[in-house]
């Protein structure tokens, strides 16, 4: 099992998802894993993502599902919508991350 006290830069990962993952703020493994995707994408771009950041941030949200489950590991799952601002209740930040036309 992965120790989730190992730091984020020292995951192999792309310059890009490495600059993500510290304007996040994540740290650990164990915040990464944490957190959902769309939490994740929340804390890169802000309250209110635009459809490009979502599609842009879709690149490093792949390499890191990726690499977790290299590790026997993902994102956490649930999050609650009540918690989501206002400003992105009505984005569907998931379906806009599973959308393979923008691959």
């Amino acid at each position: 099992m992965a120790d989730l006290s190992t730091p984020v830069t020292d995951l192999e990962v792309s310059v890009r998802t490495s600059e993500a993952l510290g304007k996040a703020g994540v740290r650990t493994l164990g915040e990464l894993v944490g957190l959902t995707r769309e939490a994740l994408v929340m804390r890169i771009s802000g309250d209110t993502p635009s459809l490009k950041d979502i599609m842009r941030l879709k690149v490093s949200i792949n390499e890191l599902e990726q690499l977790l489950a290299g590790m026997g590991l993902a994102f956490a799952e649930h999050s609650d919508p009540d918690e989501a601002p206002e400003s992105v209740k009505d984005i569907d930040i998931p379906n806009m991350l599973d959308e393979e036309e923008f691959d």
